[in-house]
């Protein structure tokens, strides 16, 4: 496994952890994002999908890294949002507790 990918897994265990706290009966739609994500990278250029459905999932901004360099940006950027959901689970998940 590529380092680089860790910050598009954070992203999909942040929403998986947002998902179960905040809203548990909709918590397949994670499901429906990962796949998503997953056939629009891998079948993308099969169905001849646009580069901009492709960016609709985290994995779409890194999924030229071991060929290409690495986009600073966009590792930070879903560093970022990978964090902010992890911390608005972690407080939703302490409020949860103390009801």
């Amino acid at each position: 496994m590529y380092l680089a990918y860790l910050p598009a897994i954070g992203i999909f265990i942040g929403l998986a952890l947002v998902f179960t706290v905040y809203l548990p009966k909709l918590y397949m739609l994670n499901w429906l994002y990962l796949v998503f994500g997953f056939g629009s990278i891998y079948f993308g250029g099969l169905l001849k999908l646009d580069g901009n459905i492709q960016k609709l999932t985290p994995f779409g901004w890194l999924q030229d890294i071991p060929v290409k360099s690495l986009d600073l940006a966009a590792i930070t950027t879903l560093c970022v949002i990978a964090f902010s959901l992890i911390f608005v689970s972690i407080i939703g998940y302490r409020r949860k507790d103390l009801v």
